[in-house]
């Protein structure tokens, strides 16, 4: 029903919870309830500009702090996935290297989602966050838990009882954040196992680690070389080049009506110094702003239009 003093609203379609036209006049003079709209299609069709500030969504530049969990977001890594997947099926395993919030974990999580399809030999694929293991049987209950090995005891196989379990089986084991097995509670023997369990022909481990440093920087406490290297080709996550940085802008800004001029886009590549999170960071706020100044514009459109119909 619409009711007197209504004239300009919005009609709302129940069906489709969506705006359908706008309320030009509110009680018909030839009748005791309803009255006159105009559809969207005809607003559109007189208010042209409207339509385009339909388009802004929400702000693109998401997530600002998580790994990005699907590879269709990803950007920038395809050259260096490729690289991982041809080095895993040459016989071989990976070290990714790179600083802090530079994608390692999000290019391990794509590793994941790509190996079905992407492995020449089929291997399971367990993907395990060193940040929340503490210790060697935390890291063996882990292991065994996602490979599937039945843990019946408080304490979980280890030595040659873990590597007679785990031998059945051919995994690919992505590890993030292998620098906290620089922790006190990790010990050498099992890193010495890892490595022993990824140096074969056809081993049962085939390794993705995720580190901070390179391998020869890590593991000190062992008083050898890195139990990674020899095992593991390094490559290496670099910032991404300016190239890159207005091609992840154009791309997030193709689908929106809202444009950074080449002065901002410069001012986010200096700042950011190529690191994607501050990249993603900048971006999502400067979008914010500019979206508020879009949404003021349009209420303010709105409200002429309204005025004109009237």
């Amino acid at each position: 029903m619409v009711k007197n003093g209504q004239s300009g609203s919005a009609l709302l379609n129940l069906r489709t919870n969506k705006v359908c036209g706008l309320i030009i006049i509110s009680l018909d003079t030839r009748q005791d309830i309803g009255g006159r709209g105009v559809p969207v299609s005809v607003i559109y069709e007189y208010f042209p500009e409207l339509r385009k500030l339909q388009a802004v969504k929400e702000n693109p530049f998401i997530p600002l702090t998580e790994p990005i969990k699907i590879y269709q977001d990803l950007f920038g890594r395809d050259e260096i996935i490729e690289g991982i997947f041809d080095i895993l099926n040459a016989g071989g395993s990976v070290a990714l290297v790179g600083e802090i919030k530079t994608g390692k974990t999000s290019t391990l999580k794509a590793v994941q989602e790509l190996a079905i399809d992407k492995l020449s030999k089929k291997r399971k694929v367990v993907y395990l966050d060193l940040g929340n293991i503490f210790e060697d049987n935390d890291f063996y209950f882990a292991l065994c838990d996602e490979v599937g090995i039945n843990v019946e005891n408080v304490q979980p196989p280890t030595g040659y009882l873990f590597f007679r379990e785990i031998r059945k089986y051919r995994i690919l084991l992505l590890l993030d954040g292998i620098e906290q097995m620089t922790w006190v509670g990790f010990t050498a023997p099992l890193r010495s196992q890892i490595r022993s369990l990824a140096n074969d022909s056809d081993p049962p481990f085939r390794l993705v680690v995720a580190a901070n440093k390179p391998l020869t920087q890590l593991f000190a406490d062992s008083g050898q070389d890195s139990p990674f290297e020899g095992i593991c080709q390094e490559l290496f996550l670099n910032p991404w080049n300016a190239t890159i940085i207005e091609d992840f802008i154009t791309l997030r800004l193709s689908q929106t009506n809202i444009q950074f001029s080449e002065e901002e886009v410069k001012i986010i590549i200096n700042d950011s110094q190529g690191n994607p999170q501050k990249v993603m960071q900048y971006c999502y706020e400067l979008y914010k702003s500019k979206s508020v100044t879009a949404h003021r514009n349009k209420k303010v459109l709105l409200k002429s239009t309204t005025n004109n119909i009237s």
